[in-house]
């Protein structure tokens, strides 16, 4: 048969409540060597543990497949809209800085290695292809529901130049979106 592929991935955990401003980060670990459904495996095991949790998860390539398998299993899942990811990482390092944010001494060493370790560019736009940031990641996701969207401004889309090559690619990326979720729509009536 074949084989599935493996891949790494880092999972974090937050929590908070609506009386106090501090978020706990209970675990952030990383996974190697992991498919589809070892992940769907493993946060099934967390949800189980954290039973009030929602799995916030990147909205890339293999998350869509993950988000679909937890779906379908009934676990909460929402994909985190791709945004501006120097505002999210400055409102992170904001919360950690004045101890908003709190992080498991011992749970949390992967997130504690990546964030001493990380290199940024210039705009905070890319970082160092030889620096992992799986954790901090998940860390950005899993810490924005509790951060709040009103903490995170929107940053208004500029729209491309008629007839531009950047138009033309927009135009095709919404019709890939909307071929995508007429997609997602049918094998939902499927699985109904």
């Amino acid at each position: 048969g074949q084989r599935a592929k493996l891949d790494h991935t880092a999972i974090a955990v937050c929590r908070s409540t609506a009386t106090l401003p501090t978020i706990w980060c209970a675990e952030a670990y990383k996974l190697r060597d992991v498919t589809i459904e070892s992940i769907v495996s493993e946060l099934c095991r967390l949800i189980e543990r954290y039973p009030e949790a929602t799995v916030e998860i990147d909205s890339s390539s293999a998350g869509v497949i993950i988000e679909r398998s937890l779906r379908l299993r009934g676990i909460p899942v929402r994909a985190t809209v791709k945004g501006p990811k120097l505002r999210r990482i400055q409102q992170v390092q904001s919360k950690i800085q004045s101890g908003n944010l709190r992080l498991h001494i011992s749970k949390t060493m992967a997130l504690r290695d990546e964030a001493v370790t990380l290199v940024w560019d210039d705009k905070r736009k890319e970082h160092d292809p030889r620096c992992e940031d799986d954790a901090w990641d998940a860390l950005l996701y899993a810490a924005l529901p509790h951060i709040g969207e009103e903490e995170l401004p929107t940053i208004p889309e500029h729209a491309p130049k008629p007839n531009s090559q950047a138009a033309r690619d927009a135009q095709e990326a919404a019709e890939l979106e909307e071929a995508y979720q007429e997609a997602c729509r049918a094998i939902d009536d499927e699985a109904a």
